[in-house]
């Protein structure tokens, strides 16, 4: 850990309030091992002062992990903590600003349409203070495709261990499949890692969940979940306790879903035609590759077995069509989406591309941003 300087301070942890990106804290000089301490945030001394950022309010942590677990959720009360026994000890402290870095270092677990478009974007420019410094990829074709076309010469993991050793990642995109989340996210956590999730059907497993969100405190990490080819999940999200029915109708062309309860494409229908209806769980389940967006859609809202799902494969659908009704006390809501495939892989909407592009720069480069 470096710093610029140094100064005897009084005990106690201390948070300019009016500012949502600084955290002040005091640790002893003979501070616990920082290694733990998430890359996005580097720290530096600096003398309290209320006109340097507002009112200081006092607190006190039970250990560091728990400070950064309080510094990374933007909390700013802790009443009736006592000074734990190592800081009373402490005849001197640092008084330290953690302060958001400069640049983003961005992982992309998964180099196919979503997660080629995405390197592509950011090592372009597109994403302001944010650098790709980490690729996977099971197809070592493909991984080392995206690697040589990137400027910023990220390392090119071959295992998922690699990935999470990687130098100076701070977030890490995962564009790959339902099971990576599943095997990885908490992992990714772990590492003191932030984490996107695009693959949001495995987020409907009710135990992964919870692990997720139990990882997320532990850590002090967050997880986002950009709204993928769908529009409409602010109004969604907002109007939740108020909903009183949400139905997605998804209309796709027959050779661009896979029903894996029959391991078949759908490539031989020839009209129109119904080939799923039930829960959003049962969709999720149902084609794990084709109706991510059902599963958005249910976290934002009612939950996956309120939220009903209709697809239809259709010859004559010139795109990934996704139409959704919700209906509530606070009025009815309509939109549809006539989003046009990937040219990459017709599976995914180009929309899917441009919302974790979206969604990646509102993390990165912060100021106003409209919208939930």
């Amino acid at each position: 850990m470096m710093l610029s300087s140094v100064r005897e301070a009084p005990l106690g942890l201390y948070i300019p309030v009016s500012h949502s990106l600084m955290v002040c804290c005091l640790v002893p000089s003979s501070s616990e091992n920082c290694s733990w301490v998430n890359p996005r945030w580097r720290l530096r001394a600096r003398t309290p002062s209320p006109d340097q950022g507002g009112l200081l309010t006092p607190l006190v942590p039970y250990s560091m992990r728990a400070f950064y677990t309080l510094a990374c959720n933007r909390q700013v009360a802790l009443p009736g903590h006592s000074v734990p026994p190592m800081y009373r000890a402490a005849p001197t402290c640092y008084y330290m600003q953690a302060m958001n870095s400069a640049e983003q270092g961005i992982g992309i677990l998964g180099c196919g349409a979503i997660g080629r478009g995405l390197a592509l974007a950011v090592d372009g420019g597109a994403i302001r203070r944010a650098r790709v410094v980490a690729l996977f990829d099971q197809d070592s074709g493909r991984l080392t495709s995206l690697a040589g076309q990137l400027s910023s010469q990220p390392a090119a993991c071959d295992t998922v261990e690699g990935f999470l050793a990687a130098a100076g990642m701070t977030l890490a995109v995962e564009a790959a499949s339902q099971e990576a989340v599943r095997r990885n996210a908490e992992a990714v956590l772990a590492s003191g890692r932030d984490l996107m999730v695009m693959s949001t059907g495995a987020l409907l497993d009710g135990d992964l969940y919870l692990r997720l969100e139990a990882a997320s405190a532990e850590s002090g990490c967050r997880v986002y979940a950009p709204s993928g080819a769908l529009g409409g999940v602010d109004a969604i999200r907002a109007s939740r306790h108020e909903l009183e029915e949400v139905v997605l109708t998804t209309r796709k062309p027959p050779a661009s879903l896979v029903d894996s309860a029959s391991g078949s494409d759908m490539g031989a229908i020839t009209s129109a035609t119904v080939v799923f209806e039930g829960s959003a769980r049962e969709a999720v389940a149902r084609f794990p590759f084709n109706i991510n967006v059902a599963a958005t859609l249910s976290l934002a809202g009612l939950g996956p077995e309120r939220t009903r799902v209709r697809i239809i494969a259709d010859p004559e659908a010139g795109g990934n069509i996704h139409e959704v009704y919700a209906a509530g006390k606070s009025g009815t809501l309509r939109f549809i989406m006539e989003n046009v495939p990937h040219p990459d892989n017709p599976m995914t909407s180009h929309l899917a591309v441009l919302s974790a592009i979206e969604t990646l720069r509102g993390i990165c480069e912060g100021g106003v941003r409209v919208g939930a």
